[in-house]
């Protein structure tokens, strides 16, 4: 029997999920930076091909366009995930104590202990960027919704609201600049190819992540699997989600708003009201009028 070389660290859907995070963050911070005249003070719309980054209308364009694609990311992964109860990037009692002795072993002064599929400082990397998108999520809608007729806040909400954007910015720079540093360490190199393949050596995975390999390998023992979403399940999953995201331009949109949760609804329950009012009404689904 060959020996196993490789093993799948993320789904298809867990890279979707990261990218789009990633993208629409850097999109949020260089149109949010357009915001203010610092572009064209200092000569960056010079630069070729970004002559565009000094035009107000464009850069608040494109930050609305970048928040909807951040919290259509961050509404698919709740919802994705919890689904399928994976909790594994959650923090845990003792993060703090097991990253401090994490870090300590890569420098070579203890042994590392038996860790799971995420390590502990990777667990609490996920708790600080998560706060750091919702509160940028949250003061965001606030932001937008001020701008809505007959609806007003006092002064103080709205300096707030800017001020705690503007920390959340500073806080996601430094959480993204961490995130990227930690590669610099050899012990977490072998990582990185797995955000774009899915897959991590299996070598590494022995060594470092033991604790995983046997929660693997008690799954292989015992045929445990888990099911995952149906391909149409999965489509209404990510409609819904981006319909929904799309609030974040106009509450308003009443009719989207309906479509989106009945796909949310179909795709969490499978169960569909509107295409149970349509039956009623003597449609037939594909399936079924091949059967007939």
């Amino acid at each position: 029997m060959n020996k196993v070389r490789r093993i799948k660290r993320h789904s298809l859907v867990v890279r979707f999920v990261h990218w789009s995070v990633a993208v629409s963050t850097f999109l949020l911070i260089f149109s949010g930076l357009g915001q203010l005249p610092i572009y064209k003070r200092y000569m960056v719309d010079k630069i070729p091909g970004l002559s565009w980054s000094s035009d107000f209308s464009i850069t608040l364009t494109l930050h609305y366009v970048a928040a909807i694609w951040l919290v259509f990311a961050a509404i698919f992964h709740i919802v994705y995930h919890s689904l399928r109860r994976e909790f594994a990037l959650l923090p845990r009692r003792g993060d703090f104590k097991e990253s401090f002795i994490i870090i300590k072993s890569m420098f070579g002064f203890c042994e590392e202990p038996p860790c799971e599929k995420y390590l502990a400082e990777q667990r609490l990397a996920y708790a600080f960027i998560a706060f750091s998108l919702l509160l940028l999520i949250v003061t965001g809608f606030i932001k937008v919704i001020k701008n809505f007729s007959g609806i007003t806040f006092s002064d103080a909400v709205l300096n707030w609201a800017t001020h705690l954007h503007n920390l959340g910015m500073v806080m996601i720079v430094i959480g993204i600049i961490a995130h990227l540093a930690a590669f610099i360490l050899k012990a977490n190199r072998p990582l990185l190819p797995s955000m774009f393949t899915g897959y991590v050596d299996a070598d590494y995975v022995r060594k470092r992540h033991s604790l995983w390999c046997e929660q693997l390998q008690k799954k292989t023992s015992t045929g445990a699997s888990r099911q995952g979403l149906t391909l149409e399940r999965a489509v209404r999953l990510v409609a819904g989600s981006f319909i929904f995201a799309g609030l974040v331009v106009d509450a308003l949109w009443w009719l989207p708003w309906f479509v989106g949760f009945m796909l949310l609804v179909s795709a969490l329950t499978g169960f569909c009201p509107a295409e149970t009012l349509l039956r009623q009404f003597g449609h037939q689904s594909q399936q079924e009028k091949v059967k007939v």
